[in-house]
């Protein structure tokens, strides 16, 4: 179902157990709530992925990144530097962050979208799990149209990404590593 770019639309789609494929400053992306299963099952089976590896987790406010990861001063600096923006960080998981999606994984996935949709989706919906809108290993969707033609998605955002490469993915645990290269450049610590 295609929809307008409204927050609380979308929102009520995602509380719904909706997989929505939402624009963001670099791709599209697939969205759905954290904490619901059954939603992150069907993003597994849209994407033809392997249902072992974890999502990254979108929220709203880098404040908040301390109540899913261990924030250490390297990573301080990369966050004040770049969120939000086009990086998604990854981080030693938060000993005393309980949830059983991410209870196997000893690093999370953070990014911050400097997006005004998706960040009025966040700050109404709280954290999501979110991927770029493909088949695992293909190219990333960009328009709605895009999305229409290659994924089996309950709900399609009517509003084009805004054309970047997808974000920048850098882990930061006892070193600094580039996973994927955005348009971020990062400067080591």
């Amino acid at each position: 179902m295609l929809i307008e770019a409204n927050a609380k639309t979308i929102v009520k789609h995602l509380k719904e157990g909706k997989v929505v494929a939402i624009p963001t400053e670099t791709v599209f992306g697939l969205a759905v709530t954290f904490d619901n299963k059954n939603a992150i099952n069907k993003m597994n089976e849209i994407k033809k992925r392997d249902q072992n590896k974890i999502y990254t987790m979108m929220i709203h406010n880098k404040d908040d990144i301390s109540k899913y990861a261990d924030v250490v001063d390297c990573a301080k600096k990369i966050i004040d530097k770049y969120m939000p923006g086009e990086i998604t960080i990854i981080l030693p998981k938060n000993k005393y962050f309980k949830n059983n999606y991410f209870k196997n994984s000893k690093t999370i996935g953070i990014r911050i979208p400097n997006h005004k949709l998706m960040q009025d989706v966040l700050k109404e919906s709280g954290p999501l799990l979110v991927s770029s809108a493909n088949i695992s290993g293909e190219a990333a969707c960009i328009t709605t149209n895009d999305v229409i033609k290659n994924l089996n998605v309950d709900i399609i955002v009517n509003q084009d990404s805004d054309n970047k490469p997808p974000s920048t993915i850098v882990l930061v645990t006892n070193k600094v590593e580039i996973l994927r290269q955005g348009d971020i450049k990062i400067k080591m610590c």
